[in-house]
This record gives structure tokens, sequence and C-alpha cells, in this order.
């Protein structure tokens, strides 16, 4: 008898004991315990007081080794599509600013996104400014002025249809969106039959170039030879596959345009090196062709160089003697700025805080370009005097490097003497400028240049068909 109430004791103690490791499992099971979860959380006094000494520790020690994930049973928030239904549209014009190098242009491409357009585009679809299932020409998108690759912007203009802001706050928002190098400046509320192209009565650029080694008297004085009404059709590339968008006229056939500024301006005179020093132009005009403004720019430097005299701008502008463009090589892109639009009629709003944040943006770009800009002047120097020496040394052993005039009369050899040495030589050895010979005969002009290339081409690529018709 005794022995059965001790069997049935002992069955009743692991009875127990199998109840309480069951109660413990369907706890962790139940709540999916981590090792946080078992030490500081979800166990409440009562579920402690159920484990003894030892079982508490085993469940540590089993969590330390392999931690259970919890599950959170969270319902994923989905976000309900914008409504544009709801809000009213209105129409608006932004002047925005960028920096062209980091680019491919303005205008949007089909190959790329890294274009200025592509950026916005993109920032009005994310901030929904726009329907973003919806292609942005649908909005009744224009632009001022269009920039090639390189080219920067201080003022260009566009104008759209977008979703009205309460609070007005298109550039905060836009900027929000834009990369650093793009800002919105400005905005304001426009009439429906606005358009930021044909609306605008003048552009306006600034190109900004190094002395070097040219006379700025003479482009200044060149440069008066553009103002007016004049046919610049040897002041532009052609392109036939590419539609230009920036001119009121069709290109075939309209080459007048009206320069009403043309000004040369000290942007930062180096007092150490005449030739380091910045100058900058300022063009205005009604609008302009392609390339026009960096043509203008490559005959100004030659004249400044010496290569050409200002009666070079007369002879571009006859077209009889020259009616289509030589092949000269145009000025650098990245001198080039769309400085400012000109419209009648337009309030322009500037938010204070898109300003400073502006204002910050291109005063660190400022900072990083002014240390790079001085350490290459100090290397400049260096590199100058090392190679004055180095020829001085040169022409003492009889092989002759700087013009032999400066050394018999004695006169002090400088940087700049010997870059007017090697001026005066390329000169000497050009018999003319391709412009001149262009206008004699001598050479192609562009457009007969484009042809030949083409015929031979062609030329070739039958060529090629026939050889491969006969091994076939």
């Amino acid at each position: 008898m005794e022995k059965i109430q001790t069997d049935s004791a002992l069955q009743s103690g692991n009875n127990n004991k199998d109840s309480e490791i069951q109660e413990q499992e369907e706890i962790k099971t139940d709540f999916h315990y981590s090792k946080i979860d078992l030490t500081e959380r979800s166990l409440s006094i009562e579920h402690l007081q159920r484990f003894n000494k030892e079982d508490l520790i085993n469940l540590i020690i089993e969590n330390k080794k392999t931690l259970i994930e919890a599950k959170p049973n969270v319902k994923k928030h989905q976000q309900k599509p914008f409504d544009f239904q709801k809000h009213e549209i209105v129409k608006i014009a932004l002047k925005f600013s960028y920096l062209g190098k980091n680019y491919k242009g303005l205008a949007i491409q089909t190959n790329t996104d890294e274009t200025i357009e592509g950026k916005i585009y993109q920032s009005l679809k994310r901030t929904c400014l726009i329907q973003p299932d919806l292609p942005v020409n649908r909005s009744q998108y224009t632009r001022c002025g269009r920039t090639d690759k390189g080219v920067s912007a201080l003022g260009n203009v566009c104008s759209l249809y977008v979703r009205k802001l309460k609070d007005e706050s298109y550039c905060q928002t836009l900027n929000h969106a834009l990369p650093l190098d793009i800002r919105m400046i400005s905005y304001c509320e426009v009439p429906p039959h606005f358009d930021s192209r044909f609306s605008c009565i003048y552009r306006e650029y600034k190109y900004f170039f190094v002395q070097q080694n040219m006379n700025i008297d003479k482009i200044i004085k060149a440069a008066k030879k553009y103002l007016g009404l004049h046919d610049f059709r040897n002041f532009c590339k052609k392109d036939e596959s590419v539609k230009r968008e920036d001119d009121e006229f069709d290109d075939d056939q309209n080459f007048m345009r009206r320069i009403f500024r043309f000004d040369i301006l000290p942007l930062q005179i180096n007092q150490n090196n005449e030739k380091l020093s910045i100058w900058y132009c300022i063009i205005r005009g009604s609008a302009f062709l392609w390339h026009q403004v960096r043509c203008m720019m490559a005959i100004l430097f030659m004249i400044g160089r010496g290569e050409e005299d200002e009666s070079v701008i007369d002879l571009l502008y006859d077209i009889e003697k020259l009616p289509d463009r030589p092949n000269y090589n145009i000025a650098p892109e990245n001198g080039l700025i769309l400085s400012e639009c000109g419209f009648d009629d337009i309030e322009w709003s500037n938010p204070v805080f898109s300003d400073i944040e502006t204002y910050n943006v291109f005063r660190r770009q400022y900072e990083e370009n002014a240390i790079d800009m001085s350490l290459n002047e100090i290397m400049l120097q260096y590199y100058e005097q090392t190679f004055i020496e180095s020829h001085k040394v040169m022409n003492s052993m009889g092989i002759t490097v700087i013009n032999q005039k400066l050394l018999q009369e004695n006169k002090k050899i400088s940087w700049n003497n010997m870059l007017g040495s090697v001026t005066m030589k390329k000169k000497e050895k050009n018999e003319g400028s391709i412009i001149r010979k262009a206008a004699e005969g001598k050479v192609l002009p562009q457009s007969k240049k484009r042809e030949k290339k083409q015929k031979e081409k062609r030329d070739t690529n039958s060529q090629k068909l026939e050889q491969s018709a006969n091994q076939s």
C-alpha cells in the first residue's frame, strides 16, 4: 500500500513536472520569446513564479544559444495613390539655375538621365506637382533657352501647369528633390497664354575667359561690330539632324538676329600676372542661333591673339563670299552661362529661405574651386620660371628656342615674351586664316566638307557591299 502511494506520488510529481515543461513550451511558442522578452519585458510575475530556479537558468541559456525571432503581427501600411482630382491646377513660371559641367545638356534625352530637364522632371513627379503616369508635355511644359552640354545657367525659365500648393512653396519643395547643382530660384503665377519660349523679349548670356596673351583693347573694339541686326549664318553651327527649339524662325531660311548689347568687362585682374586676369562678356539679344555666342567669341579670340583683324567680322557677314560657315573651331562651352531671360509683366517671388539655401550651395562650390585655382596659379608660376631658365641655358648652348631679336636687343626675357614669340611663329606659318582661305575658295566650307564626308562614307559602304556580294 505504501509502495502504491509512493509510486502514485512519483507519478504525480512527474506529471506536474511534465505539465510545467509543457506550459513553458506553450509560453515560448505562444509569445515567441526572444532573449530580451524572457529577461525584461514579456513575462509577467505569474509566469515567472511558475519557473523554478533551474528552469529559469536553462531558459536563459537556451535563449542565449539560439534566439527565437519574433514575428510581429504588423500590417504593412499601404500608401493611397495621390488624388489629383482633389487639387486645383495652376500655371506657373519657374526661374532656375544650374552648373552644366556634370550634365549632358539641358534637354531631356532618351539615352541618358543625366540632363537638367531629366532631373527637373523627376523632381516634379516625385513631389506630385505633376501626375507621375503622364508625360510632361501634357502639362504644357516650355522652356526659354536650351543650353548644350557643359553650359550653365543663372536665370533660365520654364513654365507649366502644376498642382497648386497652399503655401506656394514651389521652390523649396522642388529643391528638396533636386541635386545641389540645380536650384529653383523664384516663381510666378502666369496666365494661360504665357509661353516661356515665345513670351521672352530678350536673352542674355555671359562668357568668361582668361586673358592669356590676347589684346583686350582689340577685342573690345571688334565686339562693337556685333551690335544691331545681322545675318549670323557664319556664326552658328548647323546640324540638320537636330531641330533647335530656341529659335522663333526656321533655321534654314532666317539667320537674322539682333544684338542689343555686347560688352567686355574685367572680373578679376591678376596683379602678379596680367595674363591670368579673368574677363567676361555680356551679350544680350532677342534670340540666338545654335552655338552663336561661342562662334562670336571664337572670332574675338582670333582677333585678340593677332591671328585676324576686325575686318574678318565684316567678311563673315558677306554671305555672297561666304555662303556657309568656314570650319573654324568654336570657343569652349565651360565659360558660357545663360544669365537672364527677360519678360514683360512678370513679378518674381523670391522666398528668403530659397535664396539662403542656394547661396550656401554655391558658396561651398566657390570655396572649393577658389582653392583649386590658387593652387594651379602657384604651379603655373613655378613652371613658368623653370621653363624660362631652362631655355636661357639652351640658347646659351646655341639651341634656338626664344626669338633671337629679344636676345640681340638685350630685352628681359619673360613668359609673356615667349608666348608672343610662339604666336608670331604660328602666324608666320599660317598663310592666311581658314576664314580668308574659305572666302578665296582655297578650302571647302563646312557644308561642302560635310557633303564630301557623306559621299566618301557612301562610297566606302558601296565598296564593302560589292566585295561581300562577290565573295558570296
